[in-house]
């Protein structure tokens, strides 16, 4: 709440290329699920990867582009 007015406020003052919205979680869960992911991320693991995207990125992937985004 205020926090976030707040950082609005001071990053509209200075910048006026920068467009602040809120986005409800529903229409975020890919990124949710995938940070969810990385809390417990094992550091001894790559973080980064150049090849192939591993098979759980691509299920998470998959199933948020097969979601409907409104509500009917």
């Amino acid at each position: 709440g205020v926090l976030f007015r707040e950082a609005k406020f001071l990053i509209s003052t200075h910048s006026d290329f920068v467009d602040i919205s809120f986005t409800p979680c529903s229409c975020n869960r890919c990124a949710h699920d995938l940070a969810r992911i990385g809390l417990r991320w094992d550091p001894g693991h790559p973080a980064v990867w150049t090849g192939p995207l591993p098979k759980f990125v691509k299920v998470i992937v998959r199933r948020d582009l097969t979601k409907p985004m409104v509500k009917e």
